[in-house]
C-alpha cells in the first residue's frame, strides 16, 4: 500500500480538533489545516489556492467536513489530488436538505453572522431545525472558535452560493442517514443513526471505514 498523505479541513467555523476522535492508521501522514481569515471580497477559488500553499505533497488526499468538503473540492480543481473524501458534506447544491434550501431562499445567511455574534446557540438551533441537543452546544463552545464577522460572512456565502464543478479525481462521501443538512444520497457510504455531527458522534465508525475506503480506492486506481 502506498503512503497516504491526508490534509484535513474542518467544518464551518470549527478548529481542526474536530478530528481528534478519529483514529488513523500509523502509516498515514495526517496534516490538520486551520481556517484562514478571508481577504476582503475573496473568491472561493482564491481562498482554495491560498490553502494549497500549505500543502507540500504532489498528490494529496483532501478530506473535508461539511463546508470543508466544499472547499476541498475547490482545492482539487487546482492540484493533482489523489482523491477527495467528504464527511457530512455535499457534491451537488441540489442535494442540500429542504431546511437548508429554505434558509437559502429566504437569504437567512446574510443575517446569520450577526446572530452568531449575539446568540450563537440560537443560530445553531435554527441551522439544525431545532434539533440541537445540549451536548451539541458543548461541542460548539469547544470546537467552533473561528467566529470573526468577515470569516462567517464569507463562509456562509460559500455554503449558500456554492456551485458544483467536476474535479479530476475520485470523490468519496461518508454521511449519516439522519443528516438533515445534507441528506444521504444513494451512492454515499452510510453511517447508521448518525446526523450532521457524525465526525463527533460516530468517529469510531468513520475510523473503521476509512482504511477500507482507501484500500478500495487504491485497487480501483491500479485496475
Amino acid at each position: 500500500m502506498t503512503e497516504k498523505h491526508l490534509y484535513l479541513l474542518p467544518g464551518l467555523g470549527a478548529q481542526s480538533a474536530i478530528y481528534e476522535r478519529i483514529r488513523w492508521p500509523e502509516s498515514w501522514q495526517v496534516t490538520h489545516l486551520e481556517w484562514m481569515e478571508p481577504l476582503p471580497n475573496e473568491s472561493l477559488s482564491s481562498y482554495a489556492k491560498r490553502w494549497l500553499q500549505q500543502i507540500d505533497c504532489p498528490n494529496p488526499i483532501l478530506m473535508g467536513v461539511s463546508l470543508g468538503g466544499m472547499v476541498a473540492q475547490e482545492m482539487a480543481l487546482h492540484c493533482q489530488a489523489d482523491c477527495v473524501i467528504l464527511l457530512s458534506s455535499v457534491q451537488d447544491p441540489a442535494h442540500m436538505g429542504r431546511w437548508l434550501k429554505t434558509l437559502k431562499y429566504t437569504q437567512f445567511y446574510r443575517f446569520a453572522p450577526y446572530l452568531i455574534a449575539l446568540l450563537p446557540h440560537a443560530f445553531l438551533q435554527i441551522l439544525m431545525a431545532g434539533r440541537m441537543k445540549l451536548s451539541h452546544q458543548k461541542w460548539f463552545n469547544r470546537y467552533m472558535r473561528q467566529r470573526s464577522f468577515r470569516y462567517l460572512s464569507w463562509a456562509l456565502n460559500v455554503v449558500f452560493t456554492w456551485q458544483q464543478k467536476d474535479v479530476n479525481c475520485p470523490v468519496y462521501a461518508i454521511k449519516g442517514d439522519q443528516d438533515i443538512i445534507f441528506p444521504l444520497q444513494p451512492h454515499e457510504m452510510v453511517l447508521p443513526k448518525a446526523g450532521h455531527l457524525a465526525i463527533l458522534t460516530h468517529a469510531h465508525l468513520i475510523s473503521s471505514l476509512l482504511p477500507k475506503l482507501m484500500t478500495d480506492h487504491e485497487k480501483s486506481q491500479n485496475a
